[in-house]
């Protein structure tokens, strides 16, 4: 499909080039289409042919599911969706530079980007965490089962967000008296968001499911349920085949909007001393940042066969479509946007100010703070000729707070939907992160390089969100904790490389590195666990939740203990300059990294490979290139790592390793004038992501299909 794409630029100069003025702006209007199936909602043990609901269902532990007594794991839910759209991308940028004289600039810069997605969901949804009589468990082996009492959800989800990026900045620098120069700057950015959306959701009950899966694919037939009758009355059905559209009862309306701000404010300041004779500087300075983010979501449920809207349509009350260019597991199609819109436009009116079933509008609302106060001393000394040493200290003081809510939601339990507003969590501490950086040139073409480091990564304003929302099905009790506690990962980290440039076309590197680092932070999963006994977690909670405080599934990011990394970095890149024309434009380049690492955390026992650590990270590029033409064509492959850890190894998930090929090609018609044509992913990887599993193997937990993209276009020089 057609995806235009546009980009511009003027650079003038004024006043004998003392002033410069460039001015850039981008059109590009994409058209997206993913697919995705999820096992989001995790695995359990299951047997057939038993005589007690209580022995045909158990949880994973850490040896999997006991097979010699008949239990295999099972998904607890297969998700499937179709995501297509198109992504509108409109920017500017401005920038202004002033020398009022040779040793002094002033400056300012200023952005605006404008990106709106309108996208549409396709989901069928089979929840075979449903099934909870054994009498429903019709086979089970390994990465297959039957069973019966499958509830099916056939969903539409429209969405149009709305992404406004401003960013300024202001600032200048000048030397004073020769041997000083005072850097000052002035940063400010602020992005909002708004987001309306609207779902359908259709539903079948009680159908036939049988699955068979493994790490990267899953193939499911439907059926009708076999031990209930089918009703076909206008009540959820029982024993719905779920390939009939007339068994898909429109069962629920979805109305939310979503509003969001994030802005930062920046204040920086550096004063550099020269040393006599070139022979380094010393140099100290400050930076002040203070971050703001809040979220507002406005959600109302409303059960479409009750008041106020009492419908009785199904999904054969529509038009339907099959989406093309989909290799997905459906078991049905879906209903023609336009005439879905017009029927949800002929009912809104009909719930327009009402309350809805449970109004999920604090479920998302948050307000986080973050202050960062930092200071930096550091100085550049040539100590003898080819031996340099930089060295330096950092302090940074952050304060950071988080006001939030604790959302209950009752989706067939026997307690009342709550919100709670949470007492506002805080978060304050101080790093000194001192460096050290020796480079020795042996000669010209050889420098050695070693550097030594205390270095933090804060955790991301998502994970300490001062939000928790919980879910409770009746069969089952979910919760999201954010974790507003989450200390930052803390590393002391050494590295050392030598690169030889044996010419001004020949650059080849060698180095190796070591870290360890404390409190990383990584995504979990646990099971069967008071929340308030999860190690290092010190979160705001209710005084008392319905049902407790003990929940089947939990998901919260977590610091753990310790962890180390090392390895061996490689990097080759060679012009063939020297052959024959038009041979010489020729290029290539590679580089690749072996890691070796291991990790523990508190919540379960053993240890395991560092999260998002591949062994492998291999890149590599082949291409040609001259003053008006260049194609090159590259590789990129990484290795599986760790994606998530679980209280129990098989329900870790493992990102699977990924290799893909782009292409890309530019030819300059004039001096500013360049046509380009990209080629990206055409090996059409795939994104996997899959459980550990036991002894019969893994078992997917979310696999998406982007497809290969072709971009052909033109930018322009003023």
């Amino acid at each position: 499909k057609f995806s235009p794409k546009l980009s511009a630029s003027f650079k003038p100069r004024f006043a004998d080039d003392t002033i410069g003025l460039a001015i850039a702006g981008s059109y590009f209007d994409r058209k997206v289409q993913s697919d995705q199936l999820l096992n989001g909602e995790g695995l359990r043990c299951v047997r057939s042919g038993q005589t007690s609901n209580a022995l045909a269902f158990a949880n994973v532990t850490e040896q999997g599911c006991n097979n010699d007594q008949g239990f295999f794991l099972s998904p607890e839910e297969v998700d499937v969706r179709i995501k297509i759209g198109t992504r509108e991308r409109v920017g500017g940028t401005v920038n202004l530079e002033w020398k009022p004289r040779e040793d002094q600039l002033l400056f300012l810069r200023a952005t605006h980007t404008r990106i709106t997605d309108r996208d549409n969901r396709f989901q069928e949804e089979s929840e075979y965490r449903r099934v909870t009589d054994r009498r429903d468990v019709r086979a089970a082996g390994p990465g297959t089962g039957t069973l019966d009492g499958v509830r099916f959800e056939t969903q539409i989800f429209q969405q149009e967000i709305a992404d406004r990026v401003w960013t300024a900045s202001v600032g200048g620098e000048t030397r004073l008296q020769e041997v000083w120069k005072l850097n000052l700057q002035g940063d400010w950015s602020r992005t909002t968001r708004e987001s309306p959306g609207v779902r359908a959701r259709f539903q079948a009950r009680n159908g036939l499911s049988t699955y068979t899966a493994d790490e990267n694919s899953v193939d499911i037939t439907y059926g009708p349920g076999i031990r209930r009758p089918t009703n076909t009355s206008f009540t959820p059905n029982a024993g719905s085949d779920p390939r009939v559209p007339s068994n898909l009862l429109f069962e629920q309306l979805f109305i939310d909007a979503e509003t969001g701000e994030d802005e930062i404010y920046t204040l920086r300041s550096d004063l550099q001393r020269d040393l006599a004779g070139g022979r380094g500087f010393l140099k100290a300075g400050a930076k002040y940042r203070q971050r703001t983010k809040n979220a507002d979501v406005d959600e109302f449920d409303f059960a479409a066969r009750s008041a106020p809207l009492s419908r009785t349509e199904t999904l054969a009350s529509f038009q339907t479509f099959v989406p093309d260019n989909t290799k997905l597991p459906l078991y049905g199609a879906f209903p023609v946007l336009s005439e879905l819109n017009t029927f949800l436009d002929q009912i809104r009116p009909a719930v327009a100010g009402q309350p809805g079933v449970f109004v999920n509008s604090n479920r998302e609302d948050y307000e986080s703070r973050e202050r960062v106060l930092a200071g930096y001393a550091m100085g550049s000394l040539e100590l003898s000729d080819g031996l340099r040493l930089v060295g330096g200290v950092r302090v940074e003081r952050t304060r950071f707070r988080s006001d939030g809510n604790f959302v209950y939601d009752s989706d067939g339990s026997a307690f009342p939907d709550q919100t709670i507003a949470l007492p506002t969590a805080t978060k304050n501490f101080t790093e000194w992160l001192p460096s050290v950086v020796l480079r020795y040139d042996f000669s010209p073409t050889i420098v050695f390089r070693a550097a030594a480091s205390r270095a933090i990564q804060r955790p991301n304003f998502e994970d300490t969100r001062n939000v928790q929302s919980a879910l409770d099905d009746g069969d089952e009790r979910s919760i999201d904790l954010q974790n507003p506690s989450l200390d930052p990962a803390r590393a002391l980290q050494f590295d050392a490389s030598v690169a030889w440039y044996p010419n001004r076309n020949t650059g080849l590197t060698l180095g190796v590195f070591y870290k360890r680092i404390t409190n990383f932070i990584v995504d979990t999963n646990l099971q069967n666990i008071d929340i308030r006994t999860i190690p290092g977690v010190d979160i705001p909670l209710p005084d008392a939740i319905p049902g407790g405080f003990v929940f089947n599934d939990v998901e919260v990011a977590l610091n753990g203990d310790v962890g180390t990394i090392y390895g061996v970095e490689f990097a080759y890149s060679q012009s063939y300059t020297f052959l024959p024309r038009p041979l010489n434009g020729l290029f290539t380049s590679v580089s690749a990294t072996w890691v070796k690492s291991k990790a523990r955390i508190d919540v379960r026992e053993g240890t395991f490979a560092f999260p998002d650590q591949p062994k492998w990270v291999l890149n590599g590029s082949l291409g040609y290139e001259d003053k008006r033409f260049s194609l090159r064509g590259s590789a990129t492959y990484r290795s599986e790592n760790v994606d998530s850890i679980a209280s129990v190894s098989p329900l870790d998930e493992i990102r699977a390793a990924y290799l893909s090929f782009d292409l890309n090609a530019r030819f300059n018609v004039t001096r500013g004038i360049q046509l380009y044509a990209d080629a990206i992913n055409l090996s059409d990887e795939r994104d996997e992501v899959s459980y550990r599993g036991d002894r019969n193997g893994g078992f997917f937990s979310e696999i998406e299909r982007y497809g290969r993209t072709f971009q052909l276009g033109v930018r322009a020089t003023f």
